[in-house]
Formats: C-alpha cells, sequence, structure tokens
C-alpha cells in the first residue's frame, strides 16, 4: 500500500515530527480543507463503518473533529480527525479505499511492553511512538523490504494507536487480531540476530537528553555475525567475542548460545535481554535494543553541538575577574587559562595543577536545580597526575558569572543532584 500510505501523505504536506494526525490535519488551510474522508478505525461501526468513504462537511479545529455525512441520508457524525484519512478529490478517496481494502478489518496487539513506531519502515528512521504491553493497534497497510546481499527482507506494518498516532513496526513485533503472530519464531530470531544492538541505557540517554559519551559510544552494543556464527559483546568494563556452534531454543523465547556461556532473552526483535558472565565471574543480566550506528552517531554529533553552545555562551561575555578568585579566559578551542586562584587550593582546586586546561560539559542538571542554575561546567586542568578535573554549577546573573562548586559526591550516574550543604559560591564580572 505504498503508495496510499497516510504517513507519506501527511509528509509531502510539510508534517514534521510525532505523526498524530488530529494535529496535523488541524494545519490544513481553508483553501485546502478536504471534502471526501476514508475511515481508518471507526468507534462505532453501526454508525459508520471502517473503510467506508464519506463525505466530510466541515471541521473543527477546536476539538480536532469532522463533521461527517453518514451514508445513505441518515444525518451527520462528528467523528475525531485521526480516524479519517482526508482527500480533496473523490477519485483519491476512492483509490485510496480500494487499497486500504484488505486491512480493513485487520487489528493487531503489541508483543510486549516497550515496542517502538518508526515514522517510516526503517529503523533509522525518527522514532514516534513506544507501545504499551498487548497494546491494540489498527493495521492501515503492509511493505515487503528486500534484504541486503541475498539476506531474507523484512515486513513492516503500518498502524494507527488508539490515540491517535500513526508509524511503522516490524512484524514480529507485532500479534494479528486473529491470534497469529506476524512472523514465525525461526525467523524472528534471525531477523534479531540481523541487527545491532545497544544497551538500553543508550535510548534512556537519549529521551532525556543526557548523554554520557564514556558510556554511549559506536563500539558499545551487542554484534551478532550469524554467517560466521559469532558474535561481541563490548561495554565499558568488557570486550569479549564469542563463537557458537549453534543456537539451542530453550523455550519461551530464551536461547542459549551452544558452547559459549551466554543466553538470550528475545523481549522482541527490537529488544532483548542478555546474560553472561561478566570480567569479574559475576552472572550480568543486561537488556539491549536494536539501534544502527545511524542513531548512535546522531546522537553524539549532537551531544556534541549542545556542549559547544554552552560553550558559545562563555566565549560571547569574554573573560571573568574577580577581586579574590582571579582571572578566566577562554580560547575557541575549549581551552582555558585561570590565574589568581589559590584561595581556591587546595579544597577546590588540588595544589599541584597548572592555570590552564580544557572546558568541557559532561554533566547535567537535575530537574530541581535547572530552574536556579544554567548549567554545569568542568574545569580540566593540566600539571596534574592525580583528579584534575573541577565542576562547578554556573548561573549568568547581575552582570557576572557565580560558580557553585559541585563535588563529586553530589553527582549521581551524571547529573548534579544537589548542592552541598555548605557550598563554595564564587562570583566573577565580565572583563570585555
Amino acid at each position: 500500500m505504498r503508495r496510499f500510505s497516510v504517513n507519506r501523505r501527511l509528509a509531502s504536506l510539510g508534517v514534521l515530527g510525532v505523526l498524530v494526525l488530529g494535529l496535523a490535519l488541524s494545519t490544513v488551510s481553508c483553501s485546502s480543507r478536504p471534502s471526501y474522508g476514508v475511515v481508518l478505525w471507526s468507534k462505532n461501526e453501526a454508525s459508520v463503518k471502517t473503510g467506508e468513504i464519506v463525505r466530510i462537511r466541515s471541521q473543527s479545529q477546536l476539538s480536532s473533529t469532522y463533521l461527517i455525512a453518514l451514508p445513505h441520508g441518515k444525518g451527520n457524525l462528528e467523528i475525531d480527525n485521526w480516524r479519517v484519512s482526508p482527500f480533496r478529490h473523490e477519485r483519491d478517496a476512492i483509490n485510496f479505499a480500494a487499497a486500504y481494502a484488505p486491512y480493513v478489518t485487520e487489528t493487531a496487539r503489541s508483543r510486549s511492553a516497550g515496542i517502538v513506531l518508526y515514522q517510516s519502515p526503517s529503523l533509522t528512521a525518527q522514532r514516534v511512538y513506544r507501545m504499551r504491553a498487548n497494546q491494540e493497534v489498527k493495521v492501515i497497510s503492509r511493505e515487503n523490504l528486500p534484504g541486503s546481499s541475498g539476506a531474507e527482507g523484512t515486513t513492516w506494518y503500518e498502524v494507527l494507536t488508539g490515540d491517535g498516532v500513526l508509524g511503522y513496526c516490524q512484524n514480529f513485533d507485532l500479534v494479528l487480531g486473529r491470534g497469529e503472530t506476524a512472523g514465525s519464531q525461526g525467523s524472528s530470531i534471525d531477523a534479531a540476530l540481523s541487527q545491532t544492538f545497544r544497551p538500553a541505557s543508550f535510548q534512556n540517554m537519549i529521551d532525556t537528553g543526557r548523554i554520557d559519551l564514556a558510556k554511549f559510544a559506536p563500539e558499545f552494543g551487542f554484534f551478532p555475525d550469524p554467517s560466521t556464527h559469532s558474535f561481541r559483546i563490548v561495554t565499558p568494563k568488557l570486550s569479549a567475542s564469542y563463537r557458537y556452534s549453534a543456537i539451542k531454543d530453550l523455550g519461551e523465547n530464551q536461547y542459549a548460545f551452544v558452547g559459549t556461556p551466554v543466553q538470550m532473552s528475545l523481549l522482541s526483535p527490537s529488544q532483548i535481554q542478555l546474560h553472561y558472565l561478566g570480567p569479574e565471574g559475576k552472572q550480568v543480566s543486561e537488556q539491549y535494543i536494536a539501534m544502527s550506528n545511524d542513531e548512535v552517531k546522531l546522537a553524539i554529533e549532537k551531544e556534541h553541538n549542545r556542549r559547544l553552545l554552552l560553550y558559545g555562551s562563555f566565549l560571547d561575555k569574554g573573560s571573568f575577574r574577580s577581586n579574590y578568585y582571579g582571572r578566566i579566559s577562554f580560547s575557541s578551542e575549549m581551552t582555558f587559562s585561570w590565574t589568581g586562584f589559590s584561595r581556591l587550593q587546595p579544597d577546590v582546586i588540588p595544589a599541584e595543577v597548572s592555570g590552564e586546561g580544557t572546558v568541557d560539559f559532561p554533566l547535567f542538571l537535575s530537574d530541581a536545580l535547572s530552574a536556579s542554575y544554567d548549567g554545569v561546567i568542568t574545569f580540566r586542568f593540566g600539571g596534574s597526575s592525580g583528579r584534575s578535573a573541577v565542576s562547578f554549577l554556573y548561573a549568568f546573573r547581575n552582570g557576572g558569572l557565580q560558580l557553585t562548586y559541585a563535588p563529586p559526591s553530589t553527582v549521581t550516574d551524571g547529573v548534579v543532584a544537589e548542592v552541598g550543604p555548605s557550598p563554595i559560591i564564587i562570583y566573577f564580572s565580565y572583563n570585555r
């Protein structure tokens, strides 16, 4: 149903981001107001049936609804925008209805919680929705995409959620309304092992906008290579390669890689859990999600840009001076020079460091602190063989810069959670 995909038709109108049909349709101007529609998912089949072509009499921007004429002169009905695919011309509605006909009665449910819907049928596309466990969706279309280098292709379903979001997911992630899984179990494990997986923490960092580049890197993940019966597991604490002779089905979506100490739980083809012995001989159980190199690189690029933007706010204000804590100047290469900071040694700044180094922004503010501070800046001093990184909460206020020391004890998982009970606060004025 490629030609008449609702998703692609909205994209052609310039609608970006989350595909919430009601919001998308609210942007249609009066000159392009639709006259016809095809019902994608009827709320009341007795009044109007799914797949039926209807006349659109008017639309309400306020309530995000259409007023449609019921078939056979039975009056009018107000219906949510997202339940109708709109068209200006009747012939387009007829063509769409014909292509949609095979899926009119087709619904499905998510196989597990956390199934992702994508903006287009690709694992590198924007993620627009995450489904609940056993969530019902309406099937809109299906696309069979060929595999590369002779590999088996992938089937994607275009689905509509009960709260009006349209997106794509792989067939293995769904159980069809007639009770059948959209893909066989054998092909499901094959499909899973054709992907690259990253620690589930990667997605959490992307979702929260708090990416720790020490833990978020392209080399970390689960990298299967079914063609050679091998895989690699790489984490900040482990880098190991394994070869297996076979994959043993243990039942209930559990698999063992024969000849290795690694087992895998297939939560969905895009979500797995690995069980293996860690570097200290302890049993490790970690969740991984499918994520391509392109997705990882894009997230890293955005994080670098975030840090550069923060640094720019310091460069724009020139250097900073204080009668008590010296003078700080910054260069375009994210380096600094700080003189006259002896009053901060050794309680804040180590005694043996030089006054030059690099600047970075690897830490984040907690939600509780974000209203009071602009960010967290980290100075990495040179000339020290020990601790050289010193972080401060900062705020530009009253014509100057306020720095509040953030000791390591206030940092948890890269987030400054609190200000200490007796914070060290220093002030600098702009020295343009």
